[in-house]
């Protein structure tokens, strides 16, 4: 019964899906990997990278949409397949830093949602079903957070309304992930934690990348 009961809940949520995404455009994403791919190679990679999570975000149960820097209109989106950007709500990141950026972004969900989740284009381990899986947890939870293994997060959920989970943040820093935990406790809020993924950021974290992507960037035996 109370599986049932569980089940009830998520089929209640309305959920969305934002990708907070910088377009790839070479010398503007990914510069801790030029030394690594070069500046184009670096780009092709983010691209691949943000395709796919366009693509789970996509194959996901919730709404999708695109929080994007530059604006959406801007011609640097035309190197991402217009096919998968078409599909999805897409809004320009506002604020003048990625936690102003989350809470403009999150305002705009939850007039229309009573759930919203976050993630980002850096994972190739992202997919459908963890998504899913996060959504349902948001059932009993009021926050969901698949951790990175550099001290950040993947994806972060919220069911309900709590920009404050985004304030006092040491963005871009080891200490995201700890902080958004202490945030969380100070709000009372009940936190679910899931196993932890690998953005990739840095040229050692190119071992983490599919077999196909590792060998089509020529980087070696896998």
């Amino acid at each position: 019964m109370a599986a049932d009961k569980s089940s009830s809940r998520a089929d209640q949520l309305r959920a969305q899906v934002i990708v907070m995404a910088k377009a790839p455009v070479a010398g503007k994403v990914k510069t801790r990997l030029i030394p690594a791919l070069g500046s184009e190679g670096a780009a092709l990679l983010a691209k691949q990278l943000l395709e796919h999570a366009l693509e789970q975000v996509l194959q996901s149960d919730a709404a999708a949409a695109l929080c994007m820097e530059p604006e959406p209109s801007h011609v640097d989106w035309l190197c991402v397949d217009p096919e998968l950007i078409k599909e999805f709500a897409q809004t320009a990141q506002e604020g003048l830093d990625l936690g102003d950026r989350l809470k403009s972004a999150y305002k705009q969900s939850a007039e229309r949602f009573n759930a919203t989740l976050f993630v980002g284009m850096d994972c190739p381990g992202l997919s459908a079903d963890l998504i899913n899986q996060a959504i349902e947890r948001l059932s009993e939870v009021d926050v969901v957070i698949t951790p990175s293994t550099d001290g950040g997060y993947v994806l972060i959920g919220m069911r309900g309304y709590h920009p404050e989970l985004f304030d006092q943040i040491s963005w871009s820093t080891d200490q995201v992930l700890d902080q958004t935990l202490v945030r969380a406790q100070d709000l009372g809020l009940k936190v679910f934690v899931c196993s932890a993924l690998t953005d990739i950021d840095e040229p050692s974290d190119l071992v983490h990348l599919p077999k196909d992507l590792y060998r089509k960037f020529d980087l070696g035996d896998w």
